[in-house]
């Protein structure tokens, strides 16, 4: 989001979503410009669809939040297309040497050759896979990590359970925005909230996010003389 966006665009807003808001932005504007597009949605009655495209811009946010926290979805510069690529002539290799053959071992009981080469190249492409293209729990994990404000690491299963929380809200806002779940808008505003306070936690300390409540009171009541 554009620092020119005026303050009064958000002064209905709750001091909190104010706050998550600027550290959205400041952190990457366009995740300020995304929320801000998913609350407009949200705001709108007239639109019969204001739900799901809510559910839409908060999926983005998680998405789009994530790489910002540099949990990538690929390293630049790689594909899949070259790792597959790797994996062709070390195939083709031991397609020749077993056609015809009912074993994969040599005649001393050792493996062929070509077959451990190609299992190599294979659980190569599979770490690298695993690294670059993580599933969506370990992605979650490594989010969450880089993102814990104690100066120590939460065990794992909290951990684990903090993973799970992020995924079933992802999970929620992904279901909702291709209609595969219609729910309410208090169910929605519910896990919109909760995805808020999930995120807050993490990017602005409570000290800081009660300074912001005592600043918004003071606004209000200087409003008011």
């Amino acid at each position: 989001m554009p620092n020119a966006v005026a303050e009064s665009s958000f002064f209905s807003l709750p001091p909190e979503k104010v706050a998550l808001h600027r550290a959205l932005a400041e952190r990457e504007p366009k995740l300020g410009q995304i929320y801000e597009g998913a609350l407009r949605a949200l705001a709108d009655p007239a639109n019969p669809d204001c739900l799901s495209l809510a559910a839409h811009g908060f999926r983005e946010l998680m998405e789009k939040f994530a790489r910002s926290v540099a949990v990538p979805l690929r390293v630049p510069g790689e594909n899949l297309k070259n790792k597959v690529q790797a994996l062709k002539k070390p195939y083709g290799r031991m397609k020749k040497k077993c056609d015809g053959h009912s074993t994969i071992v040599d005649g001393k009981g050792q493996p062929i050759k070509e077959i451990a080469q190609l299992m190599e190249a294979m659980e190569a492409l599979f770490k690298w896979a695993e690294e670059i293209l993580p599933s969506r729990k370990s992605a979650a994990m490594k989010l969450l990590e880089r993102l814990e404000p104690s100066a120590r690491q939460l065990p794992s299963a909290l951990q684990e359970s903090n993973a799970q929380i992020w995924e079933k809200i992802h999970n929620f806002f992904e279901q909702t925005c291709h209609h595969s779940m219609e729910p309410s808008r208090d169910e929605t505003e519910k896990w919109i909230t909760a995805l808020e306070h999930f995120l807050l936690d993490r990017l602005i300390p409570r000290t800081t996010r009660d300074f912001v409540r005592i600043d918004a009171i003071l606004l209000e009541a200087k409003r008011n003389d």
